[in-house]
């Protein structure tokens, strides 16, 4: 059985890699750690994948205002899988940006791994109704219990 954090965890994952648009699985945005600074672990699934924390650098901030804008601007949110480590586990699951950059093809992401197929298409995945509103709630599992 899932814990409670794992599954914000995942939820906090398909938020971000799907740019807050929770019927679809379109990614608007690389996850690419050429884009980060100051990167942290936040956690580990149950499919050894590890969840980050970071902050955009000012190559993303000249690419989309998006990159550390705030979440009532629509910011992209600074956490969740880093492409280069999804690209190390399924190469195919990683396509190029016109700017150079690695997004995740999320769709491939899930028939890739089963942990995360499984979350999404259960429902799992989005319990939680906003990206900003998942990274708070997960800062606070690793301050409290959840």
């Amino acid at each position: 059985l899932m814990n409670n954090l794992t599954r914000v965890i995942v939820a906090l994952i398909i938020i971000a890699s799907s740019s807050g648009a929770q019927n679809t699985l379109n990614i608007e945005h690389s996850s690419d750690n050429r884009l980060m600074k100051n990167v942290v672990t936040l956690g580990v699934l149950e499919n050894d994948m590890v969840i980050h924390g970071w902050e955009w650098n000012d190559i993303a901030k000249a690419l989309d205002v998006k990159y550390g804008a705030s979440e009532e601007d629509g910011g992209y949110l600074p956490a969740g899988l880093i492409a280069q480590d999804v690209q190390a586990r399924y190469p195919d699951a990683i396509e190029v940006d016109n700017n150079g950059y690695l997004k995740i093809i999320l769709p491939v992401l899930m028939e890739r791994d089963e942990i995360i197929a499984n979350l999404v298409l259960s429902g799992d995945a989005s319990i939680i109704a906003g990206n900003w509103l998942a990274m708070r709630f997960l800062r606070d599992c690793f301050t409290a219990d959840c």
